[in-house]
């Protein structure tokens, strides 16, 4: 996002460009303390003080922690989705766009892994809402991939079973770098993996 001077008067930016980079900034913010400090540890002191917002302006937007960090989470998670989307959507074969696919996301892990553990880590232990976000991030990407796996010739009856458990170890593996802070490798590593658990598809 470009840099926007936020100041007040008839001069300044409209009021709803004020908040799209107040919540940029927040969640910036956000993104870099849970992984400092985990979820649970994470208060919005700690966030206000590193975006230098005030509080007020805070729960002129959200109406707690909760709220910033699920908001947070879907905003990071619908762009993820879309670039994923656009990798597998490309005009090669079934295979080719499932790597590129999970290459795409394993690439931003890369690129932003504050970001990538508030999506992957920081989501586990947010109760029960953010269990419920993640769980619909997850079948998204399933719905995403089964007509990819059904042109590599799975059956109707093994295909749920095949999508989630692709998506299940492409989750893992992410998560474990992530927890270990050793992301460098992961987008190799997806790839690989991917190519283990569809081979004998291919056979």
């Amino acid at each position: 996002m470009a840099q926007v001077q936020l100041r007040g008067g008839p001069g300044g930016p409209p009021p709803q460009v004020v908040a799209r980079v107040q919540r940029d900034r927040l969640f910036r913010s956000l993104a870099a303390v849970s992984a400092e400090q985990g979820y649970a540890g994470t208060t919005v002191a700690h966030v206000l003080q590193r975006a230098r917002i005030s509080r007020r302006t805070f729960y002129s937007l959200f109406s707690d922690k909760e709220d910033c960090f699920l908001w947070a989470y879907r905003e990071a998670m619908d762009d993820a989705f879309a670039e994923v989307r656009d990798g597998c959507e490309q005009d090669v074969e079934a295979f080719d766009r499932i790597r590129s696919g999970a290459r795409i996301l394993a690439e931003r892990c890369r690129a932003e892994p504050a970001i990538a553990s508030l999506c992957a880590v920081e989501v586990l232990g947010a109760g029960p809402a953010g269990q419920a976000a993640r769980a619909e991030s997850t079948n998204r990407f399933i719905e995403l991939l089964q007509p990819l796996l059904r042109e590599l010739g799975y059956d109707k009856a093994s295909i749920t079973i095949q999508t989630r458990a692709l998506v299940g170890i492409i989750n893992e593996a992410i998560y474990d770098r992530l927890s270990r802070k050793d992301v460098e490798s992961l987008p190799d590593l997806v790839d690989e993996m991917i190519t283990a658990q569809l081979r004998p598809s291919r056979v």
